[in-house]
């Protein structure tokens, strides 16, 4: 059986990600300016992840904002990633950047998958 690692992507820094001439990326939907996606995959091959969630950046009002999107299937990972979200709680009041986010997940051991 192969194992499941803790692990993120983030999507600009994917090499499918497009940019327009100003570095916003133009492959995002829904007018993000970064998504990361977290979650519990496998080491190696295509299965399944076994539960992931995205952090998700928008501008509404003029202010980048984050935000998290978690499905039902996937809510699993609120008791199995306790640390993880203990974390964010407390950042919650400081609006945590892409980058701020990105170095708190390898800071917990997570491991950066990139495509």
């Amino acid at each position: 059986m192969k194992t499941k690692d803790k692990m993120f992507y983030r999507y600009t820094k994917q090499s499918y990600a497009r940019f327009d001439s100003t570095g916003k990326c133009i492959s995002l939907y829904d007018n993000k300016l970064d998504e990361i996606m977290v979650g519990i995959y496998p080491d190696s091959g295509n299965q399944e992840t076994t539960g992931e969630f995205s952090i998700s950046w928008i501008k509404p009002y003029g202010k980048n904002m984050s935000h998290i999107k978690l499905f039902n299937d996937s809510w699993h990972l609120l008791s199995e990633l306790p640390e993880l979200f203990a974390v964010l709680a407390k950042k919650a009041d400081k609006n945590p950047t892409p980058n701020d986010i990105e170095d708190l997940l390898i800071e917990l051991g997570y491991k950066s998958k990139l495509m």
